[in-house]
């Protein structure tokens, strides 16, 4: 607390200060930078102490760089506070070992910011228009690739050749979105000993990638400065992902890089609640991230109408809107386990 006494100045100055050693010592050096602003003090020699005048000119220099930056972020059209990106994920393959039709299990996320969400919405909705124009595909109709091109159903009304089409051509409007980025990960099931966990690495591998994305700050569009992330996926083994989101956020152990051995913990902080579960029927953004995962498994293992039709490298589309920092090792920054 300020203990300091003022007195007249005969020459016109402004109050001066008067503070004891001791009040020196332990006063509150945020208070008494206050203190000193408010009494607009004209500094002539004597009238605070060298340590004074070194707190308020701390003072200072901290309010210009929170002026400076509150300016900077207005004109950038970002806040001071943490706001969400979401990551809607979807999954293709399957994560069984023994006996499996498959040899790899890939799952693709599409992120956005809260701040995007609503216009890449109402972006996504023209563009569904768009195919209900060109090929009769209604709005309420879903887009699940592999039901999609050889289970139908009543969208058989579509030529398979046009399905195609319309899976292509969501991915080429998805490379033309602002401010998304997709992040994907595969899994390679062969030679894998039994009882290998594929559902927890892979998913390990995905949720360590978008926490330390956000945390580095290397998703386009808005970038706060709390960011936090939130998961949301199809209904698909919601208790088992819960409960390793749940696990990794207390305790993350991540391995060296070589040649150094060993394991530093990463909790994942910056994703925020259990994952929340859609049903893609539902969620238009659901159903971008099974395109992507779809043809994400295809690049490594085509079926035969997506060979035949030259269609396998339909992924790479994508690259514009590809989390490339996911993976140093990939072109198109897939991670690979």
């Amino acid at each position: 607390m300020w203990r300091g006494t003022r007195q007249a100045d005969t020459a016109g100055t402004a109050p001066k200060p008067q503070v004891t050693n001791e009040v020196e010592a332990n006063v509150d050096e945020e208070k008494l930078a206050k203190y000193l602003l408010s009494c607009n003090i004209n500094f002539v020699t004597g009238a605070v102490t060298g340590r004074m005048l070194s707190i308020l000119m701390k003072s200072l220099a901290r309010k210009s760089k929170q002026i400076d930056k509150h300016h900077r972020f207005k004109q950038e059209g970002r806040s001071e506070d943490g706001e969400l990106y979401f990551i809607y994920v979807d999954e293709s393959g399957d994560t069984g070992i023994e006996k499996s039709p498959t040899n790899w299990f890939a799952l693709s996320g599409l992120v956005l910011h809260e701040l995007r969400w609503l216009e890449t919405l109402n972006a996504l909705i023209d563009f569904r228009r768009f195919l209900k124009e060109k090929y009769g595909l209604k709005l309420r109709e879903e887009i699940h690739s592999t039901e999609f091109i050889h289970r139908p159903g009543e969208l058989a009304r579509i030529p398979k050749y046009q399905r195609l089409l319309i899976l292509g051509d969501v991915l080429n409007f998805e490379a033309r979105l602002p401010g998304v980025s997709v992040l994907n990960v595969i899994v390679d099931k062969r030679n894998r000993p039994e009882g290998y966990a594929v559902f927890e690495n892979a998913w390990t591998m995905l949720l360590q990638r978008f926490h330390n994305t956000i945390d580095n700050r290397n998703f386009p569009g808005p970038q706060n400065a709390e960011d936090k992330g939130l998961v949301l996926t199809d209904r698909t083994m919601a208790s088992k992902l819960q409960k390793l989101l749940r696990q990794k956020r207390r305790h993350n152990p991540v391995p060296f890089k070589r040649p150094m051995s060993g394991y530093k913990d990463i909790p994942l902080v910056s994703i925020v609640e259990d994952p929340i579960n859609r049903d893609s029927r539902d969620s238009y953004f659901i159903q971008l991230a099974d395109v992507n995962a779809y043809f994400l498994y295809q690049r490594y293992q085509p079926n035969k109408y997506v060979l035949a039709q030259g269609a396998r490298n339909y992924f790479v589309r994508l690259d514009p809107v590809l989390c490339k920092v996911a993976s140093r090792s990939d072109p198109h920054g897939v991670v690979i386990g």
